[in-house]
């Protein structure tokens, strides 16, 4: 079964990164089978980024490498009838969501008027964490 390493959720959804839940609602629009590990710590990862995945032993890194191994491995048909110009649509869209990370990434850990909120509520949800490890993780992503 393929297991995938993600983010835990924040504000009810499953992976607080967007990269992980694009690779968390691709399986289940796949209907794929898959366990669902919540890690903070991404030392293990691939390049040390989440998500990840393991399948059948073998890591994969990069949500996009990730769908691109699950569609050749598994055949998935999903986006099998996309015309041409369809396609093109869905590698702009998804470059444009992708690149919002960034975006998310500095309001979240850099900019003081949404870190408190952003703090507050990871403590709130996952009392695991810690101000200190938080912090550290803040001057990680600065």
């Amino acid at each position: 079964m393929i297991t995938l390493y993600s983010y835990p959720e924040l504000f009810g959804i499953a992976d607080n990164n967007g990269y992980g839940l694009k690779v968390f609602a691709f399986l289940r629009l796949n209907g794929m089978p898959f366990k669902h590990e919540h890690v903070f710590d991404a030392s293990a990862a691939p390049r040390g980024q989440l998500p990840y995945i393991v399948d059948d032993g073998e890591i994969i890194g990069d949500s996009d490498t990730i769908i691109a191994h699950l569609t050749a491995k598994y055949r998935l048909t999903m986006d099998a009838v996309l015309t041409v110009q369809q396609r093109g649509m869905t590698h702009l869209i998804t470059r444009m969501l992708d690149d919002l990370y960034w975006v998310m990434s500095y309001s979240r850990w850099k900019d003081e008027r949404y870190w408190p909120a952003f703090r507050d509520a990871l403590l709130r949800q996952h009392p695991s964490l810690t101000e200190v490890g938080l912090r550290k993780a803040q001057e990680f992503n600065f």
